[in-house]
């Protein structure tokens, strides 16, 4: 039997989609509490940590890149028995990175200016000269922070 078209309650999505009342209360926005109100927290209760988020990234590596990246990864599996992937890989090699940043910058500002080659056929030589001057400023970099935390000690 159909449902009489005054039922206060919209029961199909249709009817929802055109129900004013309940499209007023979609668009409505929550009510804040007033910014001058303290809010307290028992000391009993203890602040969780924040959800750690993961951003998602892709690169392009060529097929000796992709070797390198496969090779690190394995060897710290190996070496540490546990079982990483590869994204614990670039991780901690991006930790490597930031730990020389002061030396990073000065390192890259000693190369110059420099042009990022295109990606058409006949510019790997080209490309991979590039990455070779990016690849040594950055290992210049590292092994001078690292001698510096060193001489710290």
């Amino acid at each position: 039997m159909a449902r009489n078209l005054t039922d206060p309650a919209p029961s199909s999505a249709v009817s929802r989609l055109f129900d004013p009342s309940l499209a007023g209360q979609a668009t409505a926005r929550p009510s804040r509490p007033d910014l001058t109100e303290r809010i307290t927290i028992p000391a009993t209760a203890s602040a969780a940590p924040p959800p750690v988020r993961h951003i998602k990234r892709e690169c392009v590596l060529t097929p000796a890149t992709d070797e390198v990246l496969s090779r690190l990864t394995e060897v710290i599996r190996r070496g540490t028995g546990a079982r990483v992937n590869t994204s614990n890989a670039v991780r901690a090699l991006l930790r490597v990175v930031h730990t020389a940043w002061p030396r990073l910058e000065d390192e890259l500002r000693a190369i110059g200016p420099l042009r990022l080659p295109g990606n058409g056929p006949g510019s790997e030589p080209r490309r991979e000269a590039f990455e070779e001057q990016l690849a040594a400023a950055i290992g210049r970099a590292v092994r001078t922070a690292h001698a510096d935390r060193c001489a710290t000690k």
